[in-house]
């Protein structure tokens, strides 16, 4: 459970970091919630498996050393983790502006 939390404050840290790079607002939060999809999404490490891992570490593996089970059954998971974290930043951003 410490690792995480850990990763996510970490990755939520690398997605600010990096945002804070550009200028324009609009690139700045599509840089954000690419990376933030990209490192804050998980899904099942193998199907049938129980293990839960970070969907950056299984596109890797995926493509190197893992027996290919299809890079679409973690592309669904991280459309949804990207429609997820868009609403809640535009839900966020909104309740704060007011």
């Amino acid at each position: 459970m410490i690792f995480w939390i850990a990763y996510f404050f970490l990755s939520l840290l690398i997605c600010l970091f990096v945002s804070k790079l550009f200028n324009n607002f609009y690139l700045r939060f599509t840089i954000f919630l690419i990376l933030m999809t990209c490192l804050c999404s998980f899904w099942f490490v193998k199907p049938g498996n129980m293990e839960l891992a970070p969907i950056f570490s299984i596109i890797l593996l995926e493509n190197s050393i893992s027996d290919n089970n299809g890079l679409i059954r973690v592309i669904r998971p991280m459309g949804v983790f990207f429609i997820i974290f868009s609403i809640s930043f535009f839900l966020i951003r909104n309740f704060f502006k007011s």
